[in-house]
């Protein structure tokens, strides 16, 4: 079974689609594959595929800030070394880092994605 916790970002009354079920009670779900999204604004969404057997699952759902490609929370000087290093061929954002690496959300991690978390970074164009 999963069972939901309520945290910052989890609030009950909890309304969960799984599977084309809603789950509106206590937050379980019976056995099976689910897909699970998690968001919120100024993130890079994350979808997780998630096996559910007759043990409690734990699933950490992270989501970053879109331009922290280091997953610490913040968007800083570190992000935008990791970006331009990707954008020069001298380090490569892969996966979920590669998400939150598009700022602009063209597929592409290229110069422009580099300014704009740089920018950020700055103080000079917030990217949220």
């Amino acid at each position: 079974m999963l069972v939901l916790l309520k945290t910052d970002f989890l609030k009950f009354p909890l309304e969960l689609v799984m599977g084309g079920n809603l789950y509106e009670e206590a937050g379980y779900l019976p056995a099976g594959t689910y897909e699970f999204t998690a968001s919120k604004k100024n993130h890079v969404t994350r979808t997780y595929i998630v096996t559910v057997g007759n043990s409690v699952l734990v699933q950490d759902a992270k989501i970053c800030l879109i331009g922290d490609v280091t997953g610490d929370g913040k968007v800083n000087i570190a992000d935008t070394s990791k970006v331009y290093a990707h954008v020069k061929g001298t380090g490569e954002l892969t996966g979920y880092a590669f998400a939150c690496g598009d700022v602009d959300g063209n597929g592409k991690i290229n110069v422009a994605d580099t300014s704009k978390v740089y920018s950020h970074v700055k103080g000079t164009k917030l990217l949220y």
